[in-house]
């Protein structure tokens, strides 16, 4: 099991490096509507708007710090091995992994009246997140090399979700300058996975006569799940019938995976009778002559897991003696998967099937922008007083966090906005975070008719060469909208 996990995780390590990518410069831009739902107050230039299905709003966001796909995957003489060894050595406990993909089934708008715009809708979003056990890693490779060594577990989180969102929304424009908006916002969660909670120290002494004494200091070990059609038994070994099938539960009546997923039940699940939750989205704009404000805060919600939840936990300490484990460096896994039993068998996992409250990671966006420069607006050559001018350029910044267990994320940008003509915009940023200070990214966007499309890219720098980028990122959406007649 243990060598199956290490497999799986270093080379989605890999992969996801190449697609990596943070956030996408469409934050208060291009009149799309998908801006209402990062900022709820966004005062869209719009009498109604309709999105194209599984066109209208498509993101990816992949990112991790620490690694890139060229440190594993790398054409030169180096073992594999010897590169996930090297890969994991690099890490530290600051380092993560976090995958969100949304996909916009549905999302319709419409004027009340002129300082009323209403919203709603329906998406689809799995996100991911991990952290990495950074010593916890290391002992497969380490074994019993180290006599007395204490391999720190603590900080180690996962979280897993699935669900769908439907939403309603709402922006006031209380006067030319202030708007406020707000979304309410109900989850139906298909399956939550999260690893929490772990706490505690292993060590392993080589005494004089050839034995060991493997020690696991005040350990505390909680996994929850819910809405998975797999059952884990006392030695954390899934379970299975004698076709080698996963089962729902130990005793074989209910379905096996395969049959969960061709009968249609994840997708039901996701859009229906999946757990439930709330949660909403708050935003506010506020413009003083060439310069605007913005703030929001998205995702304030929780979900009762309560479907198929169970939740295993090991908590105390474990000393044993015994004669050393064989350490075998080609295969060092299998050093790690003895001590696992050996501890399973000796303090079996106690295991619940009660339900659990899940929160969501909520996120904070502060931006600003000044417009200048202008573009005359002839209504009449005779009548000066009819010449008007709108600013087509602007400057800006935007601070983005995200909050994560035991880890803020955080990312800053400024950027330079320019209208090329009445039906096209471009905006161009620069961004610094944690583990990148030269991401340039670009986005576009184009109304044509009742149509507006736009397009985001992010670290376009990093196309000649992704397999050594940390994040790159693309979005794309098309929607029908009615412009305001202003």
């Amino acid at each position: 099991m243990t060598k199956v996990f290490i497999s799986y995780l270093v080379i989605f390590l890999g992969f996801t490096s190449l697609y990596s990518q943070n956030n996408i410069p469409l934050f208060d831009f291009a009149n799309a509507p998908q801006t209402l739902l990062l900022n709820p107050a966004y005062d869209i230039e719009a009498q109604y708007h309709v999105t194209i299905p599984f066109f209208g709003g498509n993101k990816i966001s992949i990112e991790s710090s620490g690694i890139t796909a060229y440190d594993l995957f790398a054409n030169n003489s180096t073992p594999f091995q010897d590169k996930v060894q090297n890969t994991i050595y690099q890490l530290t406990d600051k380092d993560f992994l976090l995958t969100n993909q949304k996909m916009e089934l549905i999302h319709i708008g419409q004027r009340i009246r002129k300082d009323l715009y209403i919203s709603y809708g329906l998406y689809e979003e799995l996100d991911l997140f991990m952290s990495f056990p950074v010593e916890l890693l290391k002992l497969p490779f380490e074994g019993t090399s180290f006599s007395g060594k204490n391999y720190n577990i603590d900080g180690f989180n996962l979280q897993a979700n699935l669900m769908s969102v439907y939403h309603v929304g709402v922006q006031r424009k209380y006067s030319k300058q202030l708007s406020l908006g707000a979304r309410l916002k109900f989850y139906n969660s298909a399956f939550d996975f999260s690893v929490g909670s772990i706490k505690g120290s292993f060590k392993t002494d080589i005494n004089n006569d050839n034995t060991v004494t493997h020690s696991l200091n005040d350990f505390d070990l909680a996994i929850k799940s819910a809405g998975l059609p797999i059952k884990i038994d006392s030695d954390l070994k899934i379970i299975r019938d004698s076709n080698n099938n996963i089962l729902l539960n130990d005793n074989g009546t209910d379905v096996t995976i395969t049959d969960f997923i061709s009968r249609g039940n994840i997708l039901t699940n996701t859009l229906f009778s999946g757990n439930k939750g709330v949660g909403f989205d708050l935003g506010a704009t506020y413009k003083i002559k060439k310069i605007t404000l913005a703030a929001s805060i998205n995702d304030l919600g929780f979900i009762y897991n309560y479907k198929l939840a169970q939740t295993y936990s090991y908590k105390g300490d474990y000393v044993k003696e015994s004669l050393a484990f064989e350490y075998d460096s080609s295969d060092p896994i299998s050093y790690v998967d003895r001590l696992v039993k050996d501890i399973t068998d000796t303090n079996p996992v106690n295991i619940q099937d009660k339900g659990y409250i899940s929160f969501r990671p909520f996120q904070i966006n502060l931006f600003a922008t000044y417009a200048f420069g202008g573009i005359r607006n002839n209504q009449c050559q005779y009548l000066k007083s009819a010449y008007s001018y709108k600013p087509i350029d602007k400057i800006g910044a935007h601070i983005y966090t995200q909050y994560r267990p035991n880890n803020i994320l955080y990312e800053a940008s400024i950027f330079y906005e320019r209208k090329i003509t009445n039906g096209l915009l471009t905006r161009i940023n620069y961004t610094v975070n944690r583990y990148s200070a030269s991401n340039l990214g670009l986005a576009v966007s184009g109304q044509v008719g009742k149509l507006n499309l736009y397009a985001g890219f992010n670290n376009i720098l990093a196309l000649s060469n992704l397999a050594k980028a940390n994040s790159i990122s693309a979005q794309v959406g098309i929607n029908v909208l009615l412009p305001n007649k202003r």
